[in-house]
């Protein structure tokens, strides 16, 4: 392939240059939005846990996090397993391998999903595509993914609490749960061409089958990614507890 004039090489240069800059700086963008986002899915779901009453009360110390008081898991087993899934986490979301993340609550004695806590994984230009879909042109996403959006630490710090807010707020309308009533697992969607580590396998994807309710949750924007919570939960039984008294 002939070389290219010099005026041009050195135009290549400057444009190659300020490519690896954003480079550098997109990678950091993402690896810190990486453990914006794993921190927190470790802290909601010890929060979820303990609020459903997944085990009991004295399972759990409180710790303040977010500038809230959040019910944390004691157990070194279960803190490894939850450490383990966010770990895990880190490189899909590195290469935006994840698009969902759930934590199932199942019944022992049913086997049936009773509530599903999902974290949708958008990147911030899908999340603008989906705002503004009809409205923007098809260019104008083009052209956001390569834009991240600044965030400060205090901005998704405020938006981790508002969520904890929510779901506190939540589990007061939410069917009650017993203690060691509920088995928990958690799911992640990956891509068909993510590397999946030993100990991960095909699951089941947990939907409820009974009648749902759905609450949407406040969702948590970093610099890449906007991560986008709702809760499903299995109305009937709330109203078998009516039936019953």
């Amino acid at each position: 392939m002939p070389l290219a004039k010099p005026i041009r090489t050195d135009r290549r240069k400057r444009h190659a240059a300020n490519a690896r800059d954003r480079v550098v700086k997109l990678k950091g963008d993402i690896f810190h939005s990486t453990a914006i986002l794993c921190e927190f899915l470790y802290y909601a779901f010890n929060a979820i846990l303990g609020l459903r009453e997944v085990y009991p009360k004295q399972d759990f110390k409180w710790e303040k996090r977010y500038d809230i008081h959040l019910p944390m898991l004691i157990d070194p087993d279960l803190k490894g397993y939850l450490t383990r899934v966010t770990t895990q986490l880190k490189p899909w979301l590195e290469t935006k391998s994840v698009t969902r993340i759930v934590l199932a609550l199942v019944s022992k004695e049913t086997r049936e999903t009773v509530e599903r806590w999902q974290f949708d994984v958008r990147t911030t230009a899908e999340q603008a595509a989906h705002e503004a879909a009809p409205q923007a042109a098809p260019a104008a996403a083009d052209q956001a993914q390569f834009e991240p959006v600044a965030r400060s630490d205090h901005d998704m710090q405020a938006e981790a609490l508002q969520i904890f807010r929510q779901i506190f707020s939540s589990v007061t309308f939410m069917p009650a749960l017993e203690p060691d009533q509920c088995l928990f697992t958690i799911l992640s969607y990956v891509d068909k061409a993510a590397e999946v580590p030993a100990g991960w396998n095909q699951s089941d994807p947990y939907v409820i089958s009974a009648t749902a309710d759905q609450v949407p949750i406040h969702g948590l924007t970093t610099s890449v990614y906007k991560l986008v919570p709702t809760v499903t939960y299995c109305a009937t039984q709330h109203d078998d507890g009516d039936d019953d008294q």
